[in-house]
């Protein structure tokens, strides 16, 4: 009898460990979830961040092939050729500009910015004393 209750009074310590441990099993189980949800959202983040630097990478690769065409034409004095390669790009550029509004407003930005480090307004004329930049204007 006597050895029956501490049997039974080392189960119950026993369960309370138990217990103990799967609350701190499903704690980390809960934990678990949310490290792997954050990490699966990271990876998209960096996935979406190599896409954009690859795209800007493709942009100025194309910007210093046209340069460099540009370039080429120029020094063989073929101006047909290099009128050609203008008339492209422009055609390019407008196609962009009316289809496609994030670049739009990266022009823009990019435009801005110029403006306000050469201290013009947004309409591209000398800025006023009392006027703000551009760049806490926007």
């Amino acid at each position: 009898m006597k050895e029956q209750l501490e049997v039974r009074s080392k189960i119950s310590c026993v369960e309370k460990d138990l217990e103990v441990s799967r609350k701190d099993l499903e704690s980390l189980r809960i934990q678990l979830v949310d490290l792997r949800l954050k990490r699966e959202e990271v990876e998209l983040d960096i996935q979406n961040m190599r896409k954009q630097q690859n795209e800007t990478k493709a942009r100025y690769n194309s910007c210093v092939s046209t340069l460099s065409n540009a370039r080429d034409l120029a020094r063989k004095k073929d101006v047909k050729s290099l009128e050609e390669l203008s008339f492209g790009e422009v055609n390019t550029c407008m196609s962009k500009w009316n289809t496609i509004q994030e670049f739009r407003c990266d022009y823009e930005k990019s435009i801005l910015l110029s403006l306000d480090r050469h201290q013009l307004s947004s309409d591209g004329r000398i800025r006023n004393l009392d006027e703000e930049p551009i760049n806490q204007q926007y």
